[in-house]
């Protein structure tokens, strides 16, 4: 009986997770260069690369800063930058 409601929730778990990933896998901004504004104002651009639940994953990100004088300046982020989906305002895809 633990043995067959095992194996149900592993078949479960695997049919989710394929439908996650095919899903994902249809994201039509993935491998694209974006704009990401967030809802507290700051920006960063960066390449997606994925999408895992709540989450976007970019690579090769900058950070968009505006200065005090209203110049702008970008700092490069190093590593994988993961953004909560909730607290993304919109997203400008460049060519």
């Amino acid at each position: 009986m633990i043995g067959t409601v095992v194996v149900l929730v592993v078949v479960l778990v695997v049919l989710v997770g394929l439908v996650v990933y095919l899903f994902d896998r249809r994201l039509p901004t993935r491998g694209r260069r974006l704009v990401v504004n967030m809802t507290d104002g700051t920006a960063v651009r960066g390449i997606l690369t994925e999408s895992r639940g709540p989450w976007l994953v970019l690579h090769e990100v900058d950070l968009l800063r505006e200065n005090a004088g209203g110049s702008a300046s970008t700092v490069r982020v190093d590593g994988v930058v993961y953004l909560e989906r909730p607290k993304v305002l919109f997203v400008q895809v460049l060519p």
